[in-house]
């Protein structure tokens, strides 16, 4: 589309005489892009073609709108089509107080919809408006934002205007049942727009409401509109209205470039004649209209409405390029589209009359559309050296960066996440955060004592996991939800009979978030890390432990692979994988330093325990740890080192997955 009218513009610069010039556009949905392209070129035009309401963000509004009413689900709207309306721009940008304190009111709503899953009304498929309007915190939350920016309003006052677009869009269309009531919801739908909305900058906007206030109008003429209709039929004749409306533009067909449809052009004649999307199904464009009369029977009477249509629409082509001097024909041709049997018809004669295939070479357009560059190396400066020299760092980061140094300058330089909704299908790290919430939460009674799991705590255990899966979970999945909770249960259950039969003699801590120093050099690193649990042994080894819901190997190496370990990033990134392990046993052992320390990964899908130190490194711990922590000290080097720039790492599998591999070069 774009492309044809910047075709057309280029061939307006080269026609003196514009005001013998018609443009003909076979479909009106090019029309405002033709007007936003043609404008610098030409002065004086007349638009005498209608454009589709249908086009228009109108539409889309109302669309919005009765999607919702028709998925509700009794008093409860389904969340994403609540905030379909809300995030439209013309609801989005609503001036009732102030353009800004809406925008952020919208804004804040859909955060603690989508994202803060510590709020009562986070991840629900189904929402009641009052719940929305009851939750405090969205209230305080939002005044707090607009006191830092010197906004002056009460959680009241912003209360009132979620209550005023909760009434306007949602409340004044859920008990509508006939026509009268629609149109009267309808009005003060399109009133509350033209006081508080921005659609008065855009002059076109007044054209499409003077469409709009036209179809009220003739509702509240009809002589049923007190009759009780469905209200889901009344939605439906509506939109078949909406779908039907066409803009009329203003101009003089008496002055200026035409720009018309092929119908309107009968009888006309111009000196030069410019028409678009010459393609196949565009020109001619034949719809096949339901008949009383079956269309088999039709056929068989000799009455074929599609090649009557045809023939008309070939006679007015035919006639208009023949009356003209200039005529340019603009088509696409791709794998999707072909010109028009018109082109191939002009191309025939010509071939015919030549007595050769060669008559008319077609001008072609080229349009070259290349990405954004992609970089698969990004040079450090000394700002970004100082940056992070002051970052406290984590064994996740430190991962990130040995897998692909790029990828930790995207997300921990530019600080680059992808927005997380707590509306879709729950993800494996949303499994197990929910996984690791719970033992904690269950698991806490035996702090500082020995288990004991007995068929009480199995009962409480597995009453506490259908709790929580019902208020984590449940509510963000569909009717299948059963599947996956059955699925956990099993899996909990199994790794119940495995606790059971593990030696330990207490819990020491469950999910402690603990800050360390590591020093190299002449840096002083802050660490942090959260310890999922540290258990004490019967024989008195503190066993750290770090809990894994997926797959992945993350336990470096045996001693005999590591003893020869070269300290360059890929080497470390094969042979020690993970610096998880490593940073745990060091920073535990400095805490429990008369004990014996070990640190596992306990898989909690295979109940497979996967330990820092096996039984045959154990007495080369020392020498492990050493090997471990010049490595993290190399990877700081690098981190630190200003000549070596952050790079790309390819890894067809994990570069698939990767959040950012649409910015990288590999």
């Amino acid at each position: 589309m774009h492309s044809t009218v910047s075709i057309l513009r280029e061939i307006l610069l080269k026609i003196e005489d514009k005001n013998n010039t018609v443009v003909v556009i076979p479909r009106p949905q090019i029309v405002i892009p033709l007007l936003m392209e043609i404008s610098s070129v030409v002065e004086e035009f007349n638009v005498s073609i209608g454009y589709p309401l249908k086009y228009t963000s109108f539409y889309s509004l109302f669309l919005n709108i009765f999607r919702a009413q028709k998925n509700k689900d009794r008093s409860k709207y389904y969340t994403k089509d609540y905030l379909s309306i809300l995030l439209h721009p013309a609801i989005k940008n609503l001036n009732i107080r102030d353009t800004l304190i809406t925008k952020i009111l919208i804004e804040r709503i859909q955060y603690f919809l989508q994202e803060n899953d510590s709020s009562n009304i986070s991840g629900k498929i189904f929402i009641e408006l009052k719940e929305i309007e009851k939750e405090e915190e969205i209230y305080k939350d939002i005044k707090s934002i607009l006191d830092t920016m010197g906004i002056n309003i009460t959680a009241s006052d912003i209360k009132d205007i979620l209550l005023l677009i909760h009434n306007i869009f949602f409340r004044f269309w859920e008990s509508i049942d006939n026509f009268e009531d629609f149109s009267k919801s309808f009005v003060k739908l399109l009133d509350f727009l033209l006081d508080k909305s921005l659609i008065l900058n855009n002059s076109f906007n007044l054209k499409i409401l003077e469409s709009l206030y036209k179809i009220p109008k003739d509702f509240l003429s009809l002589s049923f509109k007190k009759e009780k209709f469905d209200k889901i039929e009344i939605w439906e004749i509506f939109k078949q209205r909406l779908e039907s409306e066409m803009i009329s533009f203003s101009g003089s067909p008496l002055k200026g470039m035409q720009i018309l449809g092929l119908f309107e052009t009968r009888s006309i004649n111009f000196e030069n004649v410019i028409v678009l999307d010459v393609n196949e199904s565009i020109l001619p464009s034949l719809k096949l209209y339901n008949f009383f009369i079956p269309q088999e029977i039709m056929l068989n009477l000799g009455l074929n409405p599609l090649e009557k249509e045809s023939e008309i629409q070939h006679y007015y082509f035919k006639r208009l390029i023949s009356s003209s001097k200039n005529v340019y024909l603009i088509y696409e041709e791709n794998e999707q589209k072909e010109r028009s049997r018109f082109i191939e018809e002009i191309l025939w004669e010509k071939q015919k009359e030549a007595n050769s295939l060669n008559v008319i070479e077609p001008q072609r357009f080229m349009f070259y559309i290349e990405p954004a560059s992609k970089q698969n190396n990004i040079e450090k400066t000394e700002n970004i050296i100082e940056f992070l020299k002051k970052e406290r760092y984590s064994a996740s980061k430190i991962n990130t960066y040995i897998n692909c140094p790029i990828s930790f300058y995207y997300k921990y330089v530019l600080k680059l996440t992808t927005r997380d909704s707590l509306l879709d299908d729950p993800q494996s790290k949303h499994i197990g955060v929910f996984i690791h919430q719970l033992l904690e939460e269950t698991f806490s009674v035996f702090k500082n004592k020995k288990p004991v799991i007995d068929n009480n705590f199995r009962n409480f255990f597995l009453k506490k996991a259908k709790e929580k899966f019902s208020k984590d979970l449940e509510k963000r999945m569909g009717a299948d939800f059963f599947l996956l909770r059955d699925i956990i249960i099993i899996r909990l259950k199994q790794f119940l009979q495995k606790e059971a039969q593990r030696s330990v003699k207490k819990i020491i801590a469950l999910e402690e978030e603990k800050v360390d120093f590591f020093k190299f050099n002449s840096y002083n690193i802050e660490f942090t890390y959260t310890i999922d649990r540290i258990d004490e042994l019967e024989d008195g080894t503190i066993l750290v432990i770090d809990y894994k819901t997926g797959g992945g190997e993350v336990v470096p190496k045996k001693f005999r692979n590591l003893q020869n370990l070269e300290f360059n990033r890929k080497s470390i990134k094969k042979n020690i994988k993970s610096f998880q392990l490593p940073i745990y046993y060091y920073f535990i052992s400095k805490e429990f330093k008369s004990s014996n320390v070990n640190a596992m990964i306990y898989n909690l899908r295979s109940l497979e325990e996967d330990y820092f130190l096996g039984e045959e490194d154990y007495k080369n711990k020392d020498k492990i740890l050493d090997i471990c922590l010049d490595s993290l000290s190399f990877i700081f080097d690098e981190i630190f080192n200003l000549n070596v720039p952050f790079e790309a790492d390819p890894d067809e599998r994990k570069c698939f997955n990767c959040e950012f591999n649409l910015s990288c070069g590999d």
